[in-house]
């Protein structure tokens, strides 16, 4: 019986260089079955929403921004702002769960904000305000792309963190760090949490409502304080997200998706070195 040729380029066999196994004719001739008679792709609907949650959890890494462009540039007063956020986030979680909620894991972690907020403002004091914006720029991104592969994930909630710590060197006071934290929790950690729950109870005339006061906070002060070109610019960009890369996405899924490990044998191979 003849020995089955192997993928092996050192080992001297008895076959002709230009042999074809086939097993890689065959899985070729597969994958054009699969190319010609493509299975069912997503709809279209549920890809935009797909998308549409991904921009909106984006969007709110926005809010972070001008939270402390209001408490850096504009020096406002973060005690009221933190105080109608964190009333709403009250009054939200106990008519969500229509039942009383519990105080102490609030009231740790509210405690743990106010021991570190002295540490956080001395952090990277030191660190010149372009190495902060840069390191902040770079935060930013990876925090968004952890989102973008898991959207409930300790590595994406670490990264808000960071970049938080980051930018709270640049605060003036150990308020304004504590306040700024807290406000970043509320709207990066609680809120997307909020949402979620929104739509796993199917309420989404309440998450649409949300999505629309995000937006609005949003476009209003990139309106105010970059002015109407950036604004149209940023619209122009979240619409062609939203709604045009979910028909490439589509279109890349019915022609070049494989859905299966077809010729993945015949892929290279790595070196393994001892």
């Amino acid at each position: 019986m003849k020995q089955r040729w192997q993928r092996l380029l050192w080992l001297k066999q008895d076959f002709p260089d230009n042999h074809t196994d086939p097993d890689f004719l065959r899985e070729v001739s597969e994958l054009r079955n699969v190319q010609l008679n493509p299975s069912s792709t997503s709809s279209y609907s549920r890809v935009v929403g797909d998308f549409l949650l991904f921009y909106h959890r984006a969007l709110n890494t926005g809010l972070m921004y001008i939270t402390f462009t209001l408490l850096y540039y504009y020096r406002c007063d973060p005690v009221y702002i933190t105080g109608a956020l964190t009333s709403l986030a009250f009054l939200a979680s106990v008519l969500f769960h229509r039942a009383t909620v519990s105080l102490k894991s609030p009231l740790i972690i509210i405690f743990s904000m106010l021991v570190l907020s002295p540490v956080l403002k001395s952090l990277s004091r030191t660190t010149s305000s372009d190495s902060i914006w840069t390191i902040s720029c770079w935060l930013t991104l990876f925090y968004v792309a952890s989102v973008s592969l898991q959207s409930q994930s300790i590595v994406s909630t670490n990264l808000l963190v960071a970049n938080v710590a980051v930018l709270a060197s640049r605060l003036s006071s150990t308020t304004d760090v504590f306040c700024f934290l807290l406000i970043c929790i509320e709207l990066n950690v609680l809120l997307p949490y909020f949402e979620r729950s929104l739509l796993d109870r199917k309420l989404f005339t309440t998450y649409g409502t949300t999505f629309l006061i995000n937006n609005a906070v949003v476009y209003y002060f990139v309106t105010q304080f970059l002015g109407w070109i950036y604004t149209t610019v940023f619209a122009f960009s979240a619409v062609t997200f939203v709604f045009g890369l979910p028909r490439y996405f589509i279109y890349w899924q019915k022609h070049y998706y494989k859905n299966g490990p077809l010729l993945s044998r015949w892929d290279a191979r790595r070196p393994v070195l001892d």
